[in-house]
């Protein structure tokens, strides 16, 4: 039971800096700038669905 609970707290702390991740400023150039803001909302949205999923697992 404790090794479980273990196990997802790790998932959650692994999703939170994935998450994090997301947030880190971006550099001045048009290209990656663009990249990034593709890449923040399809992060977001894989944290959204992963937090719904959660959610109905438990």
């Amino acid at each position: 039971m404790i090794k479980g609970k273990r196990k997802i707290n790790q998932k959650k702390a692994n999703k939170k800096k994935i998450c994090s991740l997301s947030q880190r400023p971006p550099v001045n150039t048009q290209l990656y700038n663009s990249l990034s803001i593709v890449s923040d909302y399809v992060v977001k949205a894989l944290c959204f669905y992963y937090d719904k999923y959660q959610r109905r697992a438990a």
